[in-house]
């Protein structure tokens, strides 16, 4: 079994998709499945899915009606295979290193990365969270250094899939904002450590 499942849900973002799939191929640690989930496209997205399928055995493909956000990531999540499960949107992208945050801190029940606002016209806003590893999530929650709006999105983070699992964690359908913030909030209810990574290893294009 790979060590992390990424699923990325796609839906008419042929402009980006390419940038974000080449972004998980350039990872430096190369054990990990790519799940992509085509939530009814309908521009050429699918057939760059297809391409990306073709070229490499870690990639799988689902061709659905659109459902929604919360619907394709829940479809991923069926099919994850990975010890951890991370979330890329299609029209954000990762570095390099992204991996290898999650391979250094494998002891602890959620990772959370630190991230660049890649805004329109090219400038770039990192945030970046005080470095910190937390025994108790009742510790964490509350360190107000350390309390900012990317804690509650569901991309940047690696999540347990055995956690998600056992308590049967998924995104409700329908519910639009705040479906990563509930996810987050169910999972954190599950965990006994996490990990704040200060290295911005997550782009977010922000239109």
């Amino acid at each position: 079994m790979p060590l992390v499942s990424f699923i990325v849900p796609i839906f008419n973002c042929a402009s980006y998709l390419k940038q974000c799939l080449d972004s998980i191929l350039a990872q430096s640690i190369n054990d990990y499945e790519v799940i992509l989930v085509n939530d009814g496209s309908q521009d050429n997205s699918g057939d760059i899915c297809d391409i990306y399928v073709k070229k490499d055995s870690r990639f799988r493909v689902v061709h659905k009606k659109n459902e929604g956000l919360s619907a394709a990531r829940n479809d991923g999540l069926e099919l994850a295979q990975g010890d951890w499960i991370t979330f890329v949107d299609s029209d954000d992208w990762v570095e390099p290193h992204f991996l290898d945050v999650l391979v250094a801190n494998k002891n602890v029940d959620y990772i959370v990365t630190s991230i660049n606002h890649q805004q329109v016209g090219g400038r770039c806003i990192t945030e970046k969270f005080i470095e910190q590893e937390y025994d108790t999530i009742d510790d964490s929650v509350f360190v107000v250094e350390n309390l900012k709006q990317v804690f509650f999105t569901a991309w940047s983070k690696f999540f347990k899939k055995k956690i998600v699992n056992d308590n049967q964690l998924r995104f409700i359908p329908g519910v639009s904002p705040g479906e990563d913030t509930i996810f987050v909030f169910q999972y954190l209810n599950h965990i006994h450590s996490l990990y704040l990574s200060d290295k911005p290893c997550y782009n977010w294009r922000v239109a």
